[in-house]
Parts: C-alpha cells; sequence; structure tokens
C-alpha cells in the first residue's frame, strides 16, 4: 500500500498537469455551450433546435480521435496537445466576435475537431507512462479533473456572463484556457519513449 501511494506522491507532478490539460481543453467545451447557449438565443433569437444541433457537431471529434492518438505517437503528448493550447483561446476568442449561427457553428465544429488534441487520448498517455500499481487511481482523478473544474468553475463563468455578457464570458474562457493550458503544457514531465 505504501508504494501504491508513494506513486502518487512521486509522480503528481504528471498526474497535476494532465489534470490541468484536460480541463483546459475539449472537454471544456460542451460546459461553456451549455452556460452560454442560452444568452446566445436570448439575444440572437436563433431557435433552440438549431443551437441543439450545433452541439452535436462535437461528435465529428470522435471521429478524430485515431488520427489524434497517431499524431502523439508520433510527435508525443507535449507537441500534439500544444495544437489544441494555441488554438482553445484563440477559438474563445473568435467565438466572442459571432454575430451569426452558420458562424457559431462552424467556429464550435472547427474547436471541437482542434481540440480533440487536448482530449484523454493524448494527455492520458502520460499517466500510462509514469503509474504502473496507482495507474487506474491516476487515470480516475485525471478524467475526474474536468469535472471538478466545472463544478467549481461553472456557477462562476455563469455569474460573469451574468454580470458582464456572453461576449466577455468567452474572453474570459480564452485567457482561462490559454494560461491553464501553457501551464499543464510546461508542468509535463519528459515522456518515457518505448516505455
Amino acid at each position: 500500500m505504501n508504494s501504491y501511494l508513494g506513486e502518487l506522491r512521486v509522480h503528481w507532478r504528471p498526474l497535476l498537469s494532465v489534470v490541468l490539460g484536460l480541463s483546459s481543453g475539449l472537454v471544456m467545451t460542451s460546459f461553456v455551450i451549455g452556460i452560454m447557449g442560452g444568452y446566445l438565443v436570448a439575444e440572437f433569437k436563433w431557435p433552440k433546435e438549431q443551437m441543439a444541433m450545433v452541439g452535436a457537431l462535437a461528435l465529428g471529434a470522435v471521429l478524430l480521435f485515431p488520427l489524434v492518438g497517431r499524431m502523439t505517437d508520433v510527435f508525443g503528448v507535449r507537441k500534439t496537445a500544444m495544437v489544441g493550447v494555441i488554438a482553445s483561446p484563440i477559438f474563445y476568442f473568435a467565438l466572442s466576435r459571432i454575430e451569426s449561427l452558420a458562424a457559431y457553428a462552424i467556429l464550435y465544429a472547427l474547436q471541437a475537431s482542434i481540440l480533440a488534441t487536448t482530449t484523454p487520448p493524448v494527455y492520458c498517455r502520460i499517466i500510462v507512462q509514469y503509474f504502473k500499481q496507482a495507474r487506474g487511481l491516476a487515470l480516475g482523478i485525471a478524467t475526474a479533473g474536468p469535472a471538478a473544474a466545472v463544478v467549481i468553475g461553472g456557477p462562476l463563468l455563469n455569474n460573469f456572463v451574468t454580470d458582464y455578457g456572453w461576449r466577455a464570458g468567452y474572453v474570459a474562457m480564452a485567457i482561462f484556457s490559454g494560461v491553464v493550458g501553457v501551464i499543464a503544457l510546461l508542468m509535463l514531465p519528459p515522456e518515457m519513449r518505448g516505455g
């Protein structure tokens, strides 16, 4: 049991980097669309059915997971995740400027596709490399991270959007995803190639 928990103490940095990376990547977009959707419908009078269909566009990103997994095999976690870490704030800022449902749908679909590089198939490779005995626990903690971030950040974002508007909310998400994503990349330990 000591070596089991000792593994968590020794490898806390890889685990925290993965939690932060997942909590600032694609997993967050579905929660953000849920918060922003009502405000966008109210301002632009978009049909709710069409807004619901926009959320379904993220399902296309699932088809990219094998490609993203291959990219991770070839280029490594850091380089693959960096694509999404750079793209995420750009997409959130672009979403803060939208005026039409078509532009919103296109940006959301592109965001979901490119941010597939910030999902478990990429980041969890670090967990698998650094954890042996406590691997299941570490994977569980890593995948629970985004939900915990939403529990804490969701009400904060919702209150911020209520006070300052959805455009400011998207800018806040751009800042959050950029800062937390960069911290995650900086905390990533070296990959164990061939291990």
